[in-house]
């Protein structure tokens, strides 16, 4: 089975009076490189979905309206092995 590779990216984009962010990234191949387009992936907090998404043609995908806290990334894509991170969401850290 392959293997993903996520490479995330974090937009702080404070809004309103609780910090919300974008979270963004990109889905590729970690053998080729080649993007994966159509992988999903899942924002679960304390075992729940908390937000979902599609990657789109180019691997892209994004997350709007993320709050601070600690996050576990699950990203899948048909024929891959799953990918699962930790990320955590904090303003006072870049």
């Amino acid at each position: 089975m392959k293997k993903l590779f996520l490479v995330t990216i974090l937009i702080l984009s404070p809004i309103f009076i609780q910090a919300q962010y974008i979270l963004t990234g990109k889905v590729i191949d970690a053998k080729t490189g080649n993007t994966l387009a159509g992988a999903q992936v899942l924002l679960m907090t304390n075992g729940e979905m908390s937000s979902f998404t599609v990657a789109d043609s180019t691997g892209i995908y994004k997350i709007k309206n993320v709050v601070n806290g600690t996050y576990d990334v699950n990203v899948s894509c048909l024929g891959f092995k799953e990918h699962n991170s930790k990320i955590k969401m904090d303003a006072d850290k870049t």
